[in-house]
Parts: structure tokens; sequence; C-alpha cells
């Protein structure tokens, strides 16, 4: 009995060993499989999207008119080029979208501000044109003019 025993022992750690590299390769493919199946590939177009806004945004003016913004999103370009460097391609495409959205923040921001320069030198235009046909007197430039009455006939030439 005592020799059965063993037997059995020794026939089962054999085989574990002629299985357990079997084993060991299949879980290593499977993992492979998985780990290949997470990774994302490199954000490409996201970056090509997010470096044509920025330079859209430079050449609105972005730099002068709306610069925390414009730095913003050439920052977070940046930082998503290095995150592909790095291999760490979903924070690059996060920061590529971050990138885009913020430089059309900035150049929102910057077509407001040259709107509203533009809508600053109307008004001074208007008001220098306006004191010039009412000869500087504010208080007769919005004034409607004063019909002329004629006089009553037969009323007072009668008495």
């Amino acid at each position: 009995m005592g020799q059965d025993f063993y037997r059995r022992r020794v026939g089962t750690a054999a085989i574990k060993r002629r299985c357990t590299p079997t084993l060991a390769a299949a879980a290593a493919l499977a993992l492979a499989l998985l780990l290949a199946a997470c990774v994302s590939p490199v954000p490409s177009e996201q970056i090509t999207l997010g470096s044509a806004a920025v330079d859209a945004a430079r050449s609105a003016g972005a730099e002068q008119h709306a610069g925390p913004e414009f730095a913003t999103a050439r920052q977070k370009l940046e930082n998503a080029r290095t995150q592909v460097g790095f291999g760490d391609n979903v924070q690059a495409r996060w920061l590529a979208e971050e990138a885009e959205v913020d430089a059309q923040v900035a150049l929102s921001r910057a077509a407001a501000l040259r709107s509203q320069l533009a809508a600053a030198e109307v008004e001074a235009g208007l008001r220098a044109l306006r004191e010039a046909l009412g000869r500087g007197e504010p208080d007769q430039r919005n004034a409607m003019p004063q019909p002329v009455m004629p006089p009553r006939v037969g009323s007072e030439q009668a008495r």
C-alpha cells in the first residue's frame, strides 16, 4: 500500500511537470492577447486636429487677444505629444482633445475681442460725426426739430 501511494504521488508530480510549462505558456499567451486588446492606438488624428486648431487660433491673433487660453492649448498639445512618446496613448488622446477645445475657446475669445475693438472704433467715429454735425452741442444732436406753426388767419388780424 505504501508503494502504491508513492507511485501515485510520483506519477502526479511527473504529470504536473509536463503540464506546467504548457499551462504557463497558455496563460502568458492569454495575458498577451488581453494586453494587446487594451492598448489603444496612437492618437495621431486627435493630435493633428489639436495642432490645426492651435495654428488657427495663432493666425487669428489668439496669442495677443486670448493669451491664457492659447497658452493652455499649446501646453496641452505639447503634453499630448510627450505622452505619445511615453506610450500613454489614452492620456495623449485626452490631452489632444482638450488642446483642440482650448484652442477653439482662444479663437472665439480673440474674435470677440476684435469685434469689441471694431465696435468701439465705429462708436468713436459716430460720436465724432455727431459732434461735427451738432457743432459740439450734445443736447441738440438728439433733439427733434420743432415744427414752425403758420400764423392763424383771421383771429388776430381781424381785430
